[in-house]
């Protein structure tokens, strides 16, 4: 999934860092290959890569490889791959 590079710049309040700060994230689907997280918002962070593995809710292993960061509304904000 590629960036919507033509919706306007995130502002500090809708930063990655304000969006990591101190927030939440679940743990909603898991593979051995992906991990999707959701915020209280309903942001996502989608991790690909591969060896994930897990303790219950928590990533405990794994190489990551490529993430995805999705505003509430699914769009894109932030996307790269190794």
């Amino acid at each position: 999934m590629a960036a919507d590079n033509t919706r306007p710049p995130h502002t500090k309040e809708t930063s990655l860092a304000q969006a990591l700060d101190g927030k939440p994230h679940t743990l909603i689907s898991r593979s051995p290959t992906s991990a999707v997280y959701i915020d209280g918002k309903g942001g996502q962070i989608l991790l690909r890569g591969s060896g994930f593995e897990y303790d219950g809710d928590v990533a405990i292993k794994g190489t990551v490889t490529g993430a995805t960061f999705l505003d509430r509304d699914g769009s894109a904000f932030l996307a790269w791959e190794l």
